[in-house]
């Protein structure tokens, strides 16, 4: 064969091992959605703790500044989670119309080539978008983290004081 003729098996367990890719990152990306709300739903409820406390929370500058932390901390969980869950263009691969139209005059080969081509594309498409999913939710974890911390802190110094 040339170099410029496509072999019919490679194709063939390319095809296999490719042609749901995009699929899967999309599924991957409402994974990591749901993951998003449930840190951001947690964070409103350590939030929401405060407000079950008694009015001994204003007594101290440490448990003041616990608190503002605690109110930043839990903006930044907001705003990452805004940034996270606003709709991003995924990109699937050619399927039914925009397939016939774009290769009922391939070969089966051809076809599977085409769709090859596509996928890698979608891949490398969404990838970017998959990361800085990944990365938003880290932040979000962090900052929740923070807040429970500092939340805890301040419940614990008004008991102190």
């Amino acid at each position: 064969m040339g170099n410029n003729e496509l072999d019919p098996q490679t194709v063939e367990t390319i095809f296999d091992l490719v042609k749901g890719t995009p699929e899967r990152q999309i599924d991957n990306a409402n994974t990591l959605d749901t993951k998003m709300v449930q840190v951001f739903s947690a964070a409103g409820v350590v939030i929401g703790l405060l407000g079950l406390s008694s009015g001994n929370l204003a007594h101290s500058k440490w448990i003041t500044a616990c608190l503002i932390g605690a109110l930043f901390s839990y903006g930044v969980t907001a705003g990452v989670a805004f940034f996270h869950l606003r709709p991003k263009p995924f990109r699937r691969s050619l399927h039914g119309d925009t397939l016939w139209k774009e290769t009922w005059k391939l070969t089966p080969t051809e076809v599977q080539h085409t769709v090859i081509a596509d996928v890698e594309k979608a891949y490398s498409h969404n990838i970017p978008l998959l990361r800085g999913k990944s990365r938003t939710l880290r932040i979000a974890v962090l900052a929740t983290a923070i807040e429970v911390i500092l939340v805890g802190l301040a419940l614990l110094l008004s008991r102190l004081v």
